[in-house]
């Protein structure tokens, strides 16, 4: 029954409305082995799902995740780990930071914005130098949570870029600059 198109289909379709709420249901499609790429999709709808619906221990079933083989799993989790907000997975998340697929280690850098933790200083400057499609996401972290370490490296892609361009770099790592001196 759990590999037939339709139910799969279904499945897919039951996990995304917003009137789902029974958690152990969605947690329970997570562990669907499925080798069908419906299969992987209901695992992936379910993680975005539960992270979503939060509640108890559901970061401890979605930190699990952040170990699976499917780098799709692994970044739906890191995002859905972000949305429950619990700050004991951080470092689950910052270890993230060294996946060799830039996606998890871009979901991994705003989970840990959106938890609000600054130990994702050293994800957001390697997505600043690696990734300059993310860089618009990687400046305003930065900039928002004031950590010292992104000074430098927001000055030197300010120097790569021309005046103007280079405006957002500057001003952010000046805005870091002057939190500290405030702090002092």
């Amino acid at each position: 029954m759990g590999s037939h198109p339709d139910y799969q289909d279904k499945l897919v379709e039951l996990l995304q409305r917003s009137a789902l709420k029974d958690r152990e249901y969605v947690a329970s499609r997570l562990d669907d082995q499925t080798i069908s790429a419906r299969g992987t999709r209901i695992r992936h709808v379910a993680a975005r799902k539960l992270g979503k619906l939060g509640g108890p221990g559901v970061a401890k079933r979605l930190e699990l995740l952040l170990e699976d083989p499917d780098w799709h799993m692994r970044q739906e989790a890191a995002l859905a780990l972000g949305q429950v907000g619990d700050p004991r997975v951080v470092p689950s998340l910052v270890r993230l930071g060294d996946d060799e697929v830039w996606q998890v280690r871009a979901a991994a850098g705003g989970s840990l914005d959106e938890i609000g933790d600054v130990r994702g200083t050293p994800i957001w400057i390697r997505l600043l130098e690696e990734q300059p499609h993310l860089n618009r996401f990687a400046v305003r972290a930065l900039r928002t949570h004031g950590d010292a370490r992104g000074v430098e490296p927001l000055r030197r892609a300010a120097a790569e870029r021309s005046f103007l361009s280079g405006l957002r770099y500057r001003h952010a790592a000046w805005a870091i600059t002057r939190r500290a001196r405030a702090h002092d």
